[in-house]
């Protein structure tokens, strides 16, 4: 019996220490600050128009710029061999200009409509790179804008369409219906 009461007093004891020890947490994949610059968010925003960007991109590089424009997914490319794409993954337009954009491609591909109007600020960058598929890839500079922040519409989710009713029927092609 008093073998038992040893026992269970070892136990005890084990489990005591256990769960009074202190354990490193385990960290997270995010880093602990952020990876911004803080020089870049402090610097002055200059508000642009397209004319005025793509007049003297190099004018405007590494600056914090706010542009306006309709939103555009790019065209996606299929390549059988290597695809080597470039930063900009979405633009901005005004009329017959575009001004190439990356970040926030997830959240506005699966939110926004197409020409949908928006105003966006961010910093200025140049790229320099192959563009295309495979071997028919060819050197390129990109000048494009690194968005950190979408202006408006804000909140991006009060923009998506939602049918009127549901039962409201659209065509969906041309045709049909005569026999």
């Amino acid at each position: 019996m008093k073998n038992h009461w040893f026992f269970f007093f070892i136990l005890f004891l084990f489990f005591l220490t256990a769960c009074t020890s202190k354990s490193e947490a385990t960290p997270t994949p995010f880093p602990a600050t952020g990876t911004r610059d803080p020089n870049e968010d402090n610097s002055q925003l200059f508000s642009v128009t397209f004319p005025e960007l793509l007049a003297g991109p190099e004018s405007f590089e590494g600056n914090r710029i706010q542009v306006n424009g309709r939103y555009q997914r790019p065209s996606t490319r299929v390549c059988s061999t290597t695809q080597y794409a470039s930063p900009a993954t979405w633009t901005l337009t005004d009329g017959e200009l575009t001004v190439p954009m990356n970040g926030f491609d997830n959240q506005l591909r699966s939110l926004l409509p197409n020409n949908t109007t928006m105003s966006v600020s961010g910093i200025w960058r140049q790229w320099h790179g192959p563009v295309g598929c495979g071997k028919a890839a060819v050197m390129q500079t990109i000048w494009y804008l690194e968005v950190r922040d979408i202006i408006s519409p804000n909140p991006i989710t009060n923009v998506t369409h939602t049918p009127v009713s549901p039962f409201e029927a659209t065509q969906i092609a041309e045709g049909g219906g005569e026999t």
